[in-house]
């Protein structure tokens, strides 16, 4: 029972937020969506995504180099090229092909798949993440280039750190965001706060 004069202290009000999509809210309210994106880029730079698995491939492929490397100089470009890959082939490359063990065809072919050779690099051949194959790739081209194996080591981190920054400006894209906001069926409301 109310009586008059008093106020019931359980009063709600009740708010219909109309929700949109991260696309639809782009098109239709970009202020809000500016908010939206501003607060994924920052949330994203803060905690990125893959950041553990990059610097478990990096000290994969630094345990490749031993501490001392031998110093591969030569009397000119060429051979010191052909060491440097002679180097990479042994110490590197070598150590993570499918060993070649001479079994039938049938056989290798169930082990390894259809494209086996004998061989044949496996791939993601130290960690099994991406960038395996982008910094391997880059020891390879510095040893054709003919840097020597301590050069390779030191740059080694530096390529690891240029991909590291366009791995994560990636990943704070305006399309990274807008696909993640696809594929996870984020909603905002008008004002670019997440439902």
């Amino acid at each position: 029972m109310v009586v008059l004069g008093e106020r019931d202290p359980m009063r709600t009000r009740t708010t219909i937020d109309v929700l949109y999509t991260a696309r639809e809210l782009k098109e239709s309210h970009p202020d809000g969506f500016a908010r939206a994106y501003a607060k994924f880029r920052q949330h994203t730079f803060e905690d990125p995504a893959w950041e553990e698995e990059s610097r478990q491939s990096l000290a994969a492929v630094l345990a490749c180099f031993p501490d001392e490397t031998p110093s591969i100089d030569g009397p000119t470009r060429a051979y010191d090229v052909r060491r440097c890959m002679a180097w990479v082939e042994n110490n590197i490359i070598g150590p993570l092909r499918i060993p070649y063990v001479k079994v039938s065809k049938r056989k290798d072919t169930m082990k390894y798949g259809a494209g086996y050779r004998p061989g044949m690099v496996k791939p993601c051949p130290f960690t099994g993440y991406c960038w395996d194959e982008s910094l391997l790739d880059f020891v390879v081209r510095m040893a054709r280039e003919g840097k020597s194996p301590d050069d390779i080591k030191r740059w080694v981190s530096q390529e690891a750190e240029r991909l590291w920054e366009a791995d994560v400006e990636f990943q704070a894209s305006e399309e990274s965001f807008l696909d993640s906001a696809d594929a996870n069926e984020w909603e905002y409301t008008e004002s670019g706060r997440m439902a």
